[in-house]
Order: structure tokens, then sequence, then C-alpha cells
């Protein structure tokens, strides 16, 4: 029992990719400007490019990217987004559906899906997910880093500015 522990420890299990139909068309395509172009953490690997075995863990500890750190010299750290159980789409905006040239009818389409989506519990095809690094001040101090990252990132999206422009959105 005890090998079993420090064997699940020692690996991470990747949330699956979802197979609902409307998110797995090509309705979302990614880029990945903002790692390939901007100084990440390098205490753990890119866990979506690491070899997963058939239950979808990859060797590299969970602790690498859940464990409170501090993050030098980098603007983002991986990130591997934890399952909770019965997310709820309880609301969504048209607008921003449209930022990411997407219909409304994708979010409705099969309501557990897009909530299992956009919680996390299911990865979109292509998605890497990323922290951003952050610091600032605190009790009128600088505090330096406050955080090794904060609500995470699902990826990039090359969309719209509202205004007829190109933008990327995370």
């Amino acid at each position: 029992m005890l090998s079993d522990i420090a064997t699940n420890f020692a690996r991470t299990r990747l949330p699956p990719e979802t197979t609902a139909p409307q998110w797995t068309n090509g309705a979302l395509r990614f880029a990945d400007t903002f790692t390939a172009e901007l100084p990440g953490d390098t205490t753990a690997p890119c866990p979506y490019d690491l070899p997963k075995d058939d239950q979808g863990t990859v060797p590299v500890p969970l602790a690498s990217f859940r464990a409170s750190r501090s993050v030098r010299n980098a603007l983002w750290s991986w990130a591997v987004t934890t399952e909770h159980a019965n997310p709820r789409l309880i609301s969504f905006s048209r607008a921003g559906a449209g930022l990411l040239n997407l219909s409304p009818d994708v979010f409705l389409a099969d309501k557990q899906a897009t909530a299992d989506v956009w919680s996390g519990c299911r990865r979109l095809p292509g998605s890497r997910p990323w922290a951003h690094c952050y610091g600032g001040h605190q009790f009128g101090q600088w505090a330096d880093q406050l955080g090794d990252g904060r609500a995470i990132s699902l990826g990039e999206v090359p969309g719209t500015d509202g205004s007829g422009g190109s933008s990327r959105w995370d």
C-alpha cells in the first residue's frame, strides 16, 4: 500500500480531453505565443508534452505543479487543473463567446460538457494550461512574489478585439 502511495505521488494525472462534439470540432484553436515567447518556470516540464500511460498520468510529481514555491525569473508556470465534483454551467457571456469567435449555441449544446471543459475537469483538445506568476504591494510594502500563479489559464486563443481587429485571449 505504501508503494502505491509513493507511486501515485510520483506521477500526475492529467484531466482527460473532452469528447463532447461541440468542443472537439476545432471550434477553438490554441496558440502558444505567450508560453513560447515569455520566460517560464523551469521547475517542471510541460506535462502536456510528456508521454502518458493508459490512465493519463505523466512521470512528474503533482507537487511540481501544485506546491507553493518561489518562482524566479519567470512569468508563468505550467499548471494542471483540478477535477471538481458536479460542475454546473450557471451562465456565460454571449459577448465573450463572440470575442472567441464562438456561437453561443456551442455553450448551450451540452451544458454539462461546457461546465466540464470550463471548470477544468476536461481539457480542450490542444490546450496547455498555465498560471501567471504575480507579485506586488501588500500592507503598503513591496511583498515580492505573492503567489506562484493566479487562476489557471486554459490556453491562448486568437480571437477578435470586439471592434473588428484581432486579439489573443487566455
